[in-house]
């Protein structure tokens, strides 16, 4: 029974998604997911590249979180990585984070006062 249930499991994350959203017109379009541009391990890479060549102390912070994100900011448009680190001793502010945009260009972000 439960390789029965496991075998379900696999078969519902391996197949195709297809998400549907309105436009404006109101009709229906039909977005289907790619991947990004840069992958998670080249983004990290690209992270690490870019603190090491600022030397920027994140020795007492660790990464919390890796997500892709869109910005349709008047600024710059696009997918992005945004990497952000924490504190490893619980401290307000000053948490360092980093945007990597599909075309390469590292933008650094300090949360906090």
């Amino acid at each position: 029974m439960k390789g029965k249930g496991l075998i379900l499991l696999i078969l519902l994350f391996s197949a195709p998604v297809e998400i549907w959203a309105g436009d404006p017109s109101g009709q229906p379009v039909q977005i289907v997911p790619s991947r990004p541009p840069i992958p998670v391990e080249e983004a990290l890479n690209i992270a690490n590249a870019y603190v090491r060549e600022n030397r920027i102390d994140l020795s007492e912070q660790y990464i919390h979180s890796f997500h892709l994100y869109y910005d349709g900011g008047p600024k710059r448009k696009g997918l992005y990585w945004k990497v952000q680190w924490m504190w490893a001793v619980p401290k307000i502010g000053m948490e360092y984070g980093l945007r990597i945009y599909m075309d390469g260009t590292v933008l650094s972000e300090i949360t906090g006062p």
